[in-house]
């Protein structure tokens, strides 16, 4: 509380405030006495200067704070759009700025900016996300597997080393003890495993003619992300399934862990019968049945719609509902949904069926990017779509799994080639 007796109010300024009481060598005269109004006036002064200090300070600390200013949610979404309201604004924009024709400067700016190191035009972000996504979306075993983005070029996962449950070992090395009371045991350490996996770069490239862009600009930007899109998800269906490592994703169909069941004895080349369907079940690790699927060839078809189970002198249809050929089939087989894919072999060849659980397969991405460019087919007047998807993977698992009895497991399982 501010003392008007204390001595510091001088400080303050308000001496003035104060009525003279004389001076010189004689007797002090006798001060004069403090009034009510000589007492506002030293209050209101002190008010005021104490204001002055406190505004200066805040105006002071005002100065020396960063600016921050929120933006709307609507100059948010301009932005990831790069100021084009869609893909086909967009496009019709970028072919005018490819060709040296006239623009709008507004847009001819915008453009500008969007320039990159080799000359290409980078497309806005919400567009390129979106032809992303819809690929994934499309993709059999894209969307299905355990995808992990990443910072650097290269990751190294460990992974528990569960191999194997004999002699009650778990988890690669935890093991159970029974003890009578005050029993030993011997310490054990469980045992990790590591997954090295490195960025691969994935190109798609979709050269487009100039004609088309100019004859048809408004359509255009349907088709293109129905053209990427289909593209760039076959492209993944197909390294996630059959790729061999070599500057590629490792896919299930050279995973280590993999097993194929034998053919039957004297079966036929170009068949599948209830037995291989039956033992490829009964070596799939249950673990993982609750996201499990098949992937299968289309030329299988035929032969799953006709495959029977013996029942006495009769038989049950394994694959078709009651009704036959006037119904459709079930599309899942033991429970778990059957996928066609164009990427699994034809009939009679390992892969044309195969039961896997796709989140049993590791992967990590970075850096998903796509850009628009006339300067690669210049020459044959046409311009280009690049998306670039940096990506590796491979399975978890680097053995099949051997439990405490019965033969190995696996979460990948297939019918070996029949011949």
């Amino acid at each position: 509380m501010f003392n008007l007796f204390n001595p510091d109010y001088m400080k303050y300024g308000l001496q003035e405030s104060l009525p003279e009481t004389g001076g010189g060598g004689g007797e002090p005269e006798t001060p004069a006495a403090v009034t009510e109004e000589t007492i506002d006036k030293m209050i209101s002064g002190a008010v005021d200067t104490l204001m002055k200090n406190i505004t200066v300070a805040i105006d002071n600390r005002i100065k020396e704070m960063p600016i921050s200013v929120i933006p709307s949610q609507k100059d948010v979404d301009n932005e990831k759009k790069g100021g084009f309201a869609d893909f086909g604004e967009f496009t019709q924009n970028a072919i005018k700025f490819q060709q040296n024709l006239r623009l709008e400067p507004e847009k001819k700016a915008l453009l500008e900016t969007r320039i990159g190191e080799d000359g290409g035009l980078l497309i806005p972000e919400e567009f390129s996300n979106r032809l992303f996504s819809l690929a994934e979306e499309k993709s059999a075993l894209w969307k299905r597997i355990t995808m992990i983005p990443v910072s650097g070029n290269s990751v190294r996962m460990p992974v528990m080393s569960d191999y194997s449950h004999t002699s009650d070992t778990y988890f690669g090395g935890v093991v159970n003890y029974w003890t009578e009371e005050g029993g030993t045991v011997t310490l054990t350490t469980p045992k990790f495993d590591a997954i090295s996996l490195r960025l691969k770069d994935n190109l798609t490239l979709i050269p487009i003619t100039t004609d088309l862009l100019q004859d048809s600009p408004v359509s255009l930007a349907p088709l293109m992300e129905s053209i990427a899109s289909n593209s760039l998800s076959l492209a993944m269906d197909n390294v996630f399934i059959n790729g061999d490592g070599v500057g590629k994703p490792l896919g299930i169909m050279n995973a280590n862990c993999k097993i194929a069941i034998a053919a039957e004895d004297e079966q036929d080349a170009t068949t599948i019968v209830a037995e291989n369907i039956m033992k490829m079940f009964a070596r799939f690790n249950m673990r993982y049945l609750g996201n499990a699927i098949w992937l299968g060839n289309q030329t299988i078809m035929p032969t799953l719609q006709t495959i029977n189970i013996a029942s006495g002198t009769a038989g049950t249809l394994l694959y078709m509902p009651p009704q036959g050929l006037a119904a459709a089939p079930y599309g899942t087989l033991y429970g778990r949904p059957l996928q066609y894919t164009e990427f699994c072999k034809r009939l009679g060849t390992e892969g044309d069926l195969i039961l896997v659980d796709p989140t049993q397969y590791l992967g990590i991405e970075k850096g998903a990017s796509t850009a628009w460019s006339k300067e690669v087919y210049f020459i044959y007047d046409k311009e280009l779509l690049k998306l670039k998807y940096r990506v590796d993977g491979q399975m978890w698992h680097n053995k099949v799994f051997t439990p405490a009895n019965g033969d190995t497991l696996s979460p990948v399982t297939t019918i070996a080639t029949r011949s």
